[in-house]
């Protein structure tokens, strides 16, 4: 029979064979979505005759979970049968668990839903996603300005700015000018402003002689067109219109065409004036009080009627004005107007007040036919005694 004789050294080193044989290694744990370790593989096969139970490899820990994933959990392997004269060997522990994902955009509550629109304080805004980590926010409306204007108004529904365009500027509204008031001197303007939006800018003045001619008044033509030669009105007298400005002809304004305009309150002249021919003052007869009309077919400046018809106003020496033309009426202002007799005051129709009023410092008096017998021309000049005042008529001073 053959014999072998072991050593020490040899000894222990098959027991140290038999050993890590019997002992399974758990596998590492992959960090994608945590799966569990491995179990422990090969049954180790039991040393001849030995006592010792092999233990099943350890479980490996479970890799941590991705953003959003759940860990995965490790399961070890259950140890196979002893060998022959061996114990069966105890499986691997479980792998721990990965960590689940983290909540998304750093746990904080969702500010918005993408495409939402608000407005605020005239900020308009919609909800946007951030391209990098994908979390919505507030910004400005793609196309619009960070605040609407004044001329604007935020409109929450769509996020955006409006223009509240100036409604005389049309529908949809245009820039250039219209006329406010037909035939006057000046004219409105339509303008576009930066934000878009559309406003009146007023009074523009029209070139010399001319007037806004726009028809109808109201329509917006382009941009330095509204205004041209005013036409002529129909009455051209000036009795009841006023003609200053107004169109006149060429051939009036050849002749140099005058007339007492008593609407205008002075003497006007036909005049060409930036190729307009038109109305203009030659005569203010307004600066002293006074109107404009005819004393004998002549245009001038004469005396308006009392300003209460029943009402006269008497004066035998009168501060003279100037421009006067005509007799005097009994109008209060100027003195020039009053009438020079109280007779030919009470002899007016339907007079109720004859007032007697004199400014200056000298005394006067009314003259008589007696005291004055060749003095009395023109015949309203002197006073006949004894008056006769009609029944219902005041004769007093205006002191």
């Amino acid at each position: 029979m053959f014999k072998v004789k072991l050593s020490s050294n040899f000894f222990i080193s098959l027991t140290a064979v038999i050993a890590l044989g019997v002992a399974g290694c758990g596998g590492s744990g992959s960090n994608n979505n945590g799966s569990g370790g491995k179990g422990g593989t090969t049954t180790p096969t039991g040393g001849k005759g030995g006592s010792t139970t092999g233990t099943g490899g350890k479980g490996g820990t479970g890799g941590a979970g991705a953003i959003g994933g759940g860990g995965g959990t490790g399961t070890g392997a259950t140890g196979a049968a002893g060998a022959a004269g061996g114990s069966t060997a105890t499986g691997g522990a479980g792998g721990t668990g990965g960590a689940g994902g983290s909540p998304i955009c750093g746990g904080e509550t969702l500010v918005c839903t993408p495409g939402a629109t608000r407005c605020t304080a005239g900020a308009p805004q919609t909800c946007m996603t951030d391209p990098v980590t994908m979390c919505p926010f507030w910004g400005t409306t793609p196309g619009q300005p960070a605040m609407c204007s004044a001329n604007q108004t935020c409109v929450a529904a769509t996020g955006i700015c409006k223009c509240n365009d100036d409604p005389m500027c049309g529908t949809p509204a245009v820039a250039g000018d219209f006329c406010p008031t037909a035939g006057a001197a000046t004219h409105s303007t339509c303008t576009k402003g930066a934000d878009g939006c559309f406003t009146v800018m007023p009074g523009v003045a029209c070139g010399a002689g001319q007037a806004c001619i726009v028809t109808p008044a109201t329509m917006v033509v382009p941009v330095n067109t509204a205004c041209g030669c005013p036409p002529a009105i129909a009455d051209q007298t000036g009795a009841t219109v006023k003609l200053l400005g107004t169109g006149c002809t060429m051939a009036e304004a050849t002749a140099s065409k005058r007339v007492g305009s008593k609407a205008d309150d002075a003497i006007l002249t036909c005049t060409v004036v930036n190729a307009c021919p038109i109305w203009q003052i030659t005569t203010n007869c307004a600066s002293q009080q006074l109107t404009g009309g005819t004393d004998a077919a002549i245009p001038t400046c004469v005396c308006k009627p009392p300003t209460i018809p029943t009402q006269y106003y008497v004066d035998p020496d009168p501060t003279m004005s100037t421009f006067m033309t005509g007799p005097p009426t009994g109008a209060q202002f100027p003195a020039a107007c009053r009438l020079r007799t109280l007779k030919t005051a009470l002899s007016k129709t339907g007079v109720k007040e004859v007032i007697a009023q004199h400014e200056s410092s000298s005394n006067v008096h009314f003259k008589t036919i007696v005291a004055v017998p060749t003095g009395c021309l023109p015949d309203n000049s002197c006073e006949t005694f004894p008056l006769t005042i009609p029944a219902g008529v005041h004769v007093f001073t205006s002191d």
